[in-house]
């Protein structure tokens, strides 16, 4: 997963950025790649985590971030922005 370390250039650069199409762009693409993380985290932890009900709600929350996922996609695409 993304450290907060990680995220601090990204917040840093959105902070930096008018609001448009840029920002829009850069936006999308950051939380793209977030939800991209948590759906093998989740899914990781799905199919080989310890605890059973934690197991249930990591499956539970997969379909949730796939839509996320397609809608994010779907937005970048809007915007000019490479797809996938």
């Amino acid at each position: 997963m993304t450290s907060d370390a990680q995220k601090a250039p990204i917040a840093s650069h959105l902070s930096g950025l008018q609001p448009g199409p840029q920002y829009d762009a850069t936006f999308v693409k950051a939380q793209l790649h977030g939800h991209r993380e948590a759906l093998a985290t989740h899914g990781s932890y799905a199919e080989s985590g310890e605890d059973p009900g934690l197991r249930r709600i990591a499956r539970s929350a997969l379909p949730l971030i796939r839509l996320h996922i397609a809608q994010l996609t779907q937005m970048q695409a809007m915007l000019g922005g490479p797809q996938g």
